[in-house]
Order: structure tokens, then sequence, then C-alpha cells
């Protein structure tokens, strides 16, 4: 029998693998991981001059990917999920958000000096722009590996929505307008989009077609970031990034049981470890931001 090994960032079922979250920091500029229930924290990689941003696993290969946005650094970097062998794999981006494709050989990633949505292959080559913002700031970037579409977010105010595209930038449709949706990650066998808000500092939650939007969470003086989620356990985890807050939180599917899993981390992105292995008969096999899927016999 053939089995489907899933290499994703926030899907898994248990296992062997330690559950683990891997976040980036505005406060150390770092990227770091931790248990996910916030214990044993372990810094991966600082940047001296830099804004570590977006963050996706290739568990395939074992691989952390994360982007520096700064202007001084500007690049995607890879290295193991311990943060040995660090090595730079495209220079001169400013890319804020990262998903990757491992089965397709991409990485898809939103950036802020020239607005885009773009993706490369996984070794930095092949660039291509799939959407220029001419007014905007794509922001969270998503894969829908069931439907073969990219979902983003452009969080600027002139433009405010989520939008989807295929894999190749075509057949660009707007989701949802009036939202300034930063992160976002997706439940595809559930139906549901998660994503954080700036204009009204919120975690939100959608169908996938924009309709029936709920508030999860409010934050009176924070401003929520990143978002993952963790289908073992029917939680979603997210950050707080301003300093008032300065938290990594989780809750319920449905924003019940708030929970904070840490405190004093400025974190931006989040991504939530596991992996996973299904029969490739499978039908319904809710992949979400990032990652791939291959066979092996």
């Amino acid at each position: 029998m053939l089995f489907c090994i899933i290499s994703i960032i926030i899907f898994g079922v248990g296992g062997a693998f330690a559950q683990k979250i891997y976040y980036s920091t505005s406060n150390t500029y770092s990227v770091v991981s931790a248990d996910d229930d916030g214990t044993n924290p372990s810094t991966l990689y600082t940047s001296a001059t830099g804004t570590p941003s977006g963050v996706a696993l290739d568990l395939t290969n074992n691989k952390i990917y994360y982007t520096d946005n700064h202007t001084t650094v500007a690049q995607i970097r890879k290295c193991d999920l311990d943060g040995s062998n660090q090595s730079v794999v495209m220079s001169s981006v400013r890319a804020r958000s990262i998903a990757l494709d491992i089965s397709g050989g991409k990485m898809y990633y939103t950036t802020s000096n020239d607005y885009s949505l773009k993706r490369a292959n996984l070794d930095g080559t092949g660039e291509e722009t799939l959407h220029y913002s001419a007014t905007g700031t794509p922001s969270g970037v998503a894969i829908d590996f069931t439907n073969n579409k990219i979902y983003y977010t452009d969080n600027h105010g002139t433009v405010a929505q989520i939008k989807k595209c295929d894999f190749d930038g075509s057949n660009q449709t707007v989701v949802m307008s009036s939202v300034r949706a930063k992160s976002i990650a997706l439940d595809i066998s559930g139906g549901k989009m998660y994503y954080t808000t700036s204009n009204d500092y919120s975690l939100k939650r959608a169908n996938l077609d924009g309709t029936g939007e709920e508030t999860l969470y409010y934050s009176a003086t924070g401003t929520p970031s990143g978002v993952t989620l963790d289908f073992t356990n029917s939680k979603i985890y997210y950050t707080d990034n301003h300093g008032t807050v300065a938290q990594i939180r989780k809750c319920d599917f449905d924003g019940s049981n708030q929970t904070v899993v840490m405190n004093s981390v400025r974190a931006i992105n989040i991504v939530h470890e596991y992996y996973y292995e299904t029969p490739c008969s499978n039908p319904d096999i809710p992949t979400v931001t990032g990652g791939g899927a291959f066979c092996e016999g």
C-alpha cells in the first residue's frame, strides 16, 4: 500500500515527533522554537540588523524556511529544525510571509519592497511574480492543495482584501473585501479560513468563500499577528505582537477556551509542527498553509 506523507506547517495527528511551535520575534529579532505548551524555547537564529518575519516548515527534509524582511538583510533563509546548517536561499528579497509546496518544489511569498505575491523554486531560482499590488501591501499567504489555490491577504487600507489564485497566478479572485488581514491559515476540510486583522485588532474566521465572518478574539490594546492551526487538538495558535500584550495564545476553533501559552514574547508569525501519514487514496486531506504531499512505497 502506498502512503501519502504530508509535510505541512499546521496539520498533524500526533505521533513520535515533539509538538513544536516555531515563531519569529520583533523584540529579539529572532527565529525561535518551543514546545507547544510554551516551554523549552530555543533560539535558532538572531539577526543583528534585520527583522525575521515569515516562517514555514519543510518536514520532509527537516528544514525551517524563514524570511528576514529588513532592508539591511532582505533574505529568505533556511536551517535545520535545531538551527544548525544556516544557509541563504535568496537575497535582495524583502519577503514577509512564506508557504512551501515541497512536492511541487516551490515556495510562495509576499514582498514589501515591490508589493507582490511571488513564487520561486525551493533553491531560490526561477522567481515569478504572481500578483502585483499597485497601491497595496500583500501580507499573509497560505496554500490550498485540495483545490490548487493560493490564498493571500492585502493588508493596506486602499485594498483591504483576501484574494486567491491558481498556483501560476491565474484566475485572480477577491474572496473578501474591507478586511485588513495580516496572516491567514486554512482548514480546507472544515471549510474555514482563520486570519488576524490590523484594522480592528482581532482574530477571525470565515467560510472559504468569505461569508459567515466571526470574531474569535478582540485585543483592546494589542495587535494580533500570526496564526496557525493544531488539528489534532482542534486549537488555534496565534500571536499578539503589541508591546502591551506580547503573548502567544491559543483557543478552540470557535474562539472558546482562550489560553495564554507564552508571555513577554512579541511574536510576528507562527507555525505548528506535525508529521502526518494517511493512505494516498484519502480524498479529503485538509492540507493548509504550506508544505507538500508525496507518496512513497
